[in-house]
């Protein structure tokens, strides 16, 4: 990635994979700056997570930022 990261799925002991999940149950984002392999699945968990308010989509704020989706800083 942009940080120079090595990025890697995954995979629990049982084949789920653990990055989808998390997305998947709302606890993290579809990345779309850059491809890989299994961006479709990934950004489909998303947007499934997050009509259905599941995980932190049912509470923070999002922006997005130079096309990126994030969570938006608390306002005080």
């Amino acid at each position: 990635d942009r940080y120079d990261r090595l990025l890697r799925y995954v995979y629990l002991p049982n084949g789920t994979l653990l990055n989808q999940l998390l997305v998947s149950e709302g606890f993290g984002f579809a990345i779309t700056g850059f491809p890989f392999t299994k961006l479709d699945e990934f950004v489909a968990a998303q947007n499934q997570a997050r009509s259905n308010q599941k995980g932190l989509w049912e509470s923070c704020q999002l922006e997005t930022v130079d096309g990126i989706l994030r969570t938006a800083p608390a306002k005080m």
